[in-house]
């Protein structure tokens, strides 16, 4: 067993246990990730978009990031800030979903008693999916 000593007093010793959570959490992103993908493999039922839907969801994260740190100058991340950037990856992931069901709705759509191009399925499915 081995012992660890930290100096600099109860800050220190508190941002050390964070950082040890922190680098625990990490490893279970990569199994989340893997999941999401097999899940999204299953579901869309084919590799190319479930890749696409896996890729979409993982650069919400640091573009989220990004819109925190840079436009907001946040520098450093509170608790509540950190957890915010993964209810933006849940709700990125939903979006996902919406708009691959909205998608399969949009087989049923008629213009001027033909079935809708595919341009216009398109233009509805965004309009449907992004309406509140």
């Amino acid at each position: 067993s081995q012992v660890q000593l930290w100096y600099g007093g109860a800050h220190e010793l508190e941002m050390a246990g964070l950082l040890v959570a922190l680098a625990n959490d990490m490893g279970l992103i990569g199994l989340a990730l893997l999941t999401i993908l097999l899940y999204m493999r299953v579901f869309f039922g084919g590799w190319r978009l479930a890749l696409l839907a896996s890729l979409q969801i993982f650069l919400s994260l640091p573009f989220m990031y990004w819109i925190v740190t840079v436009p907001f100058g946040q520098t450093e991340l509170a608790a509540f800030a950190g957890a915010s950037l993964w209810v933006v990856l849940g709700v990125s992931a939903d979006n996902i979903f919406v708009i691959c069901e909205t998608w399969g709705q949009s087989t049923q759509l008629v213009r001027s008693g033909r079935p809708a191009s595919p341009a216009e399925r398109l233009t509805w499915t965004v309009r449907q999916a992004g309406a509140p």
